[in-house]
């Protein structure tokens, strides 16, 4: 996030911000672009990405790729907020800790696939080892958080509630956190960079779209992320609030139940239990798609705003596929496509959507009952979302909401991640949540990962996205756009990972 461009102010204030989600305090659990946003403000990263995901230096002031590993040169002289000097020995200790993260998905071991080893070469100099080029590795270690070695090695997840354990290097330090309510922080005197403008900042932790709304209108706080855009006139009308918006790297898809022979939400014409998996056949994914009107939805539920898609990785990154066009809406061909299958008669289906694209995700029932194909809507809080939908050996969903924010320095680690085979060992597929397997992707996903001349790794992971897309591995949706609300005496620019950086708002200058 560059913090090194944070810009410097003479006065202090304090500042109030909303999270859209429950933070998670051990910052090696889960690799998640709102929980790693927040931890940003006060953890310390070998790296840093701007606004538009390309990095830089951050604790490490440079870094090169030799033959079979990256060396990274280390700040001197610094300290971490409790005082303690910050070395290689607590970089190799943070790194060790989330490559083993004990997570069984989400956590932040797909960064590390190909890694060897970590090794402090001396006090500045770390040297990651691989078994391969790993030309985007440096992207990634924007994600993970360094810490004191002695915490790194020793932390319980539940230490991180409290101050002892949440020792940082960032803008901010930890000062409180109150489940369910606030995570309170203040400015590190001793950061290394450009101090913010903000002495005190405060998450206010309001998962519900319309209570960050209600907060905001009611000064409760100065600023909301992923403001609905059923909402933005209701905040534009009010002179003292102003609505910023922008491009962001999230798409959007549904992750369709490919594998199983039973897939347990979706019954018979008239809810009878099934014995087949109509979802296997790639003529009813295909029917599925094509039948979500992606332009209204856009226009109707997304204030215009969002960007019809027809693959998982946006237009400007490494991945997208020129020549996949998005899927043009057609319930006539889609109900014809159920015929060839044989399900003329349709069936019952049950759509799974977590809390903050309730919105979004409500278009899409009446459209996919249009065809046949009726469908009821479970929309759950994140909390019961995703322990649900990312247990393997559970019931899952058989057609649910994802998204992935392509926050990788212009990569499509969304095929590494998501639509390549689940394979531990590697380190590979991590969010690979139905099980979906193609050797072909997978093959040509990982000679992608190893080649480091960009033009022709960019055009290894479109073919292995036109190949995804041909397979109708996942329905593809659109991609989001990041719409920001605050005072309107602030001043801020959005982040295409659709996270808001206290320590780049400042107050308007009066001229």
């Amino acid at each position: 996030m560059g913090l090194l461009a944070v810009p410097s102010f003479a006065h202090a204030d304090d500042l109030v911000v909303s999270a859209r989600i429950e933070p998670i305090m051990d910052p090696w659990q889960q690799w998640a672009t709102p929980v790693v946003g927040i931890q940003q403000h006060y953890m310390g990263y070998l790296t840093a990405t701007d606004r538009f995901g390309q990095p830089g230096p951050a604790l490490a002031t440079s870094y090169e790729q030799l033959d079979g590993l990256w060396r990274f040169k280390l700040r001197e002289g610094i300290t971490f907020d409790d005082g303690s000097p910050f070395s290689a020995a607590d970089v190799v200790a943070s790194l060790n800790r989330a490559r083993s993260s004990d997570a069984s998905i989400s956590g932040f071991s797909g960064i590390f696939a190909g890694v060897t080893d970590i090794v402090a070469v001396d006090d500045h100099t770390v040297e990651i080892r691989t078994s391969r080029p790993m030309p985007t590795l440096p992207v990634g270690l924007s994600q993970v958080a360094i810490a004191p070695a002695r915490i790194a090695e020793s932390a319980s997840r539940a230490d991180f509630n409290n101050a002892e354990s949440n020792v940082g290097i960032g803008p901010f330090s930890f000062v409180e956190y109150v489940p369910g309510n606030v995570l309170r922080l203040k400015r590190n005197e001793s950061y290394y960079g450009p101090k913010p403008e903000w002495e005190n900042l405060t998450f206010r932790i309001l998962p519900d779209a319309s209570a960050r709304v209600a907060a905001l209108l009611g000064g409760d706080v100065d600023i909301i992320e992923a403001v609905p855009a059923s909402q933005i006139d209701v905040i534009k009308s009010n002179p003292d609030l102003q609505v910023v918006t922008g491009p962001s790297d999230r798409s959007v898809f549904f992750f369709v139940d490919s594998v199983r022979d039973v897939t347990p939400f979706v019954k018979g014409p008239n809810g009878e239990a099934l014995t087949d998996n109509p979802l296997k056949d790639v003529r009813v994914r295909e029917a599925l798609s094509i039948a979500i009107d992606r332009n209204a939805i856009r226009d109707r539920l997304m204030g215009g705003l969002s960007q019809p898609s027809g693959q998982i990785v946006p237009e400007g990154f490494g991945g997208y596929a020129e020549n996949i066009p998005v899927p043009a809406y057609d319930p006539e061909r889609a109900r014809q496509l159920l015929a060839e299958a044989g399900w003329k008669d349709g069936f019952t289906l049950t759509m799974h959507c977590w809390d903050l694209y309730a919105q979004q995700c409500q278009g899409v029932p009446p459209m996919l009952t249009r065809i046949g194909v009726k469908t009821e809507l479970t929309i759950l809080p994140r909390a019961a979302y995703w322990p649900q939908m990312t247990d393997r050996n559970g019931e899952r969903g058989s057609f649910f909401a994802m998204s992935w924010g392509a926050t990788s320095g212009g990569e499509a680690n969304v095929l590494e991640t998501v639509i390549h085979t689940w394979d531990s060992d590697k380190d590979l597929g991590a969010w690979n949540l139905t099980g979906y397997s193609n050797p072909e992707i997978d093959a040509l996903v990982e000679k992608a990962m190893s080649e480091p001349d960009a033009p022709a790794r960019h055009a290894m992971q479109a073919k292995a996205m036109e190949m995804t897309m041909e397979d109708m591995a996942v329905v593809p949706f659109h991609v989001l756009p990041v719409i920001t609300a605050a005072r309107a005496d602030l001043e801020f620019e959005t982040f295409a990972n659709e996270n808001v950086y206290a320590a780049f708002v400042k107050k308007k200058r009066s001229e």
